[in-house]
């Protein structure tokens, strides 16, 4: 897959340094867009609150070092 291509722009605007910036918003938004067979109405409605919801959360920044999985296991636990 090219690198230029949206769907993998899309999705690697999860990555916990790209939070809290507008085109990251905007590329995970887009991203039920890009997907729209596998996935539903309902689905798609949670999702666009699940962004909102992890873009607005008041969480640390990751440490350059630290695993990413930790990281994660703190965003899950703040829900």
């Amino acid at each position: 897959m090219p690198l230029d291509n949206l769907l993998l722009q899309s999705a690697s605007a999860i990555d916990p340094v790209c939070r809290k910036h507008s085109l990251s918003l905007t590329l995970m938004k887009g991203l039920p867009d890009l997907v729209t067979n596998i996935t539903s109405v309902a689905e798609r409605d949670a999702y666009d609150l699940e962004v909102h919801k992890y873009h607005a959360a008041n969480l640390r920044q990751p440490q350059q070092k630290e695993p990413e999985d930790n990281w994660w296991m703190e965003v899950k636990n703040s829900r």
